[in-house]
C-alpha cells in the first residue's frame, strides 16, 4: 500500500462535513475576523490617545510658567538706571528695528520694588553667540498698520497699569556701535528710536532666553512668564 492508497482510504473513512457544520465554521471565521478588526481599531485609537497625552505631558510636568530673570538684588552695574518713559504708539518709522550683524546682546530686566523703597531692581544677562536669531524675530514683528489690519480690535486698545517687569535689550556690533530696544510690556510694543513694532514681543524674549540657556545661562526651563 502506497501513500496514495492511504490518502484515498482516509478520504473514504472520514465523511464530508455537513452543511450545518460548514455554516458554523463560516460563522466562527467571520466572528474571528470581526474580533481582529475591532482589536486593530482599538489599538489604533489607543495609540492616538497616547500620542495626544504625550503632547500634553511636558506642560503638565513643567507646571506653571516661571520668570527666567528675577531682578531682585538691587541695580545691576551692567544695566542703565531705569527710566519711566512714555511709550511710543502709532505707526512709527519704517525699516528694521535693529540692523543685522549684532555680535552681542544684553537683556536688562527691571522690576519695581513694591516695598518701602519703590526703587527699580535690575538684572543683566548677555549672549555672544547666535544673536542673529533674536534679531530675526525682533525685525519680524509687525508695524502698527499691519498689526491693526490683522487685529482690528487693537485700534482702541491702550496700555495697562499692571506692575509687570520691563525689559531693555542692547545689541552690540563689530564696529563698536550699539542699538537699544525698549520693551513696553504694558503696551505690547517694542521701540528703538522712532521705530515701533507690535505683536508678540515675548517671542523675542523667549528666543533670547533659549540662547542664554544654550550658552550655560542659569535660568529655569520654559515655559517662561514675562
Amino acid at each position: 500500500m502506497n501513500e496514495n492508497d492511504v490518502r484515498n482510504l482516509l478520504s473514504d473513512v472520514v465523511p464530508d462535513l455537513s452543511d450545518e457544520m460548514d455554516r458554523v465554521a463560516q460563522v466562527r471565521r467571520r466572528a474571528d475576523r470581526l474580533h481582529r478588526r475591532r482589536r486593530t481599531v482599538a489599538v489604533g485609537a489607543a495609540a492616538v490617545v497616547v500620542l495626544a497625552v504625550a503632547g500634553f505631558l511636558p506642560t503638565w510636568l513643567r507646571g506653571e510658567p516661571v520668570e527666567p530673570f528675577i531682578a531682585a538684588a538691587g541695580p545691576s552695574p551692567n544695566c542703565p538706571q531705569y527710566a519711566d518713559l512714555v511709550p511710543k504708539l502709532g505707526q512709527g518709522a519704517e525699516g528694521p528695528v535693529v540692523p543685522e550683524g549684532a555680535i552681542r546682546a544684553t537683556l536688562c530686566t527691571y522690576r519695581l520694588d513694591t516695598g518701602t523703597t519703590g526703587a527699580w531692581h535690575s538684572q543683566a544677562a548677555t549672549i555672544d553667540r547666535d544673536v542673529s536669531g533674536v534679531v530675526t524675530i525682533l525685525n519680524a514683528l509687525p508695524d502698527y498698520a499691519t498689526f491693526v489690519a490683522e487685529h482690528p480690535e487693537a485700534v482702541d486698545a491702550g496700555c495697562t497699569m499692571s506692575l509687570r517687569p520691563q525689559y531693555r535689550l542692547l545689541f552690540e556690533y563689530p564696529d563698536g556701535t550699539e542699538r537699544t530696544v525698549l520693551f513696553a510690556m504694558n503696551c505690547g510694543t517694542v521701540e528703538s528710536g522712532d521705530i515701533v513694532r507690535y505683536g508678540e514681543n515675548t517671542k523675542v524674549l523667549d528666543e533670547f532666553a533659549e540662547r542664554y540657556r544654550s550658552q550655560d545661562g542659569d535660568i529655569p526651563a520654559p515655559p517662561w512668564k514675562w
